[in-house]
């Protein structure tokens, strides 16, 4: 809640965007989310050999994800490090 009260903070044409159309509800929280998210890395452990793009992860193995990284990934937003 924090990080999306200071999305805000720092973007207020954004507060006012959500303020006129209060169905941008959900989509405010999911982008608060990706923008300033609080879990920043996520750890498994494979359960079967995987393949992933031609490299194969066996069984077993810890398997880190920085979701931080992949919020900000410019090949799948636009401007990944703008609140919007």
């Amino acid at each position: 809640i924090a990080n999306l009260v200071y999305a805000f903070c720092v973007n207020p044409s954004e507060w006012e965007r959500l303020r006129a159309d209060r169905s941008l509800k959900r989509k405010a929280v999911e982008e608060g989310l990706r923008w300033k998210g609080t879990a920043q890395v996520v750890i498994r452990t494979s359960t079967k050999d995987v393949d992933v793009s031609g490299v194969t992860i066996p069984a077993g193995c810890k398997v880190i994800a920085f979701l931080g990284a992949a919020n900000r990934d410019p090949r799948q937003w636009d401007d990944p490090d703008r609140f919007d």
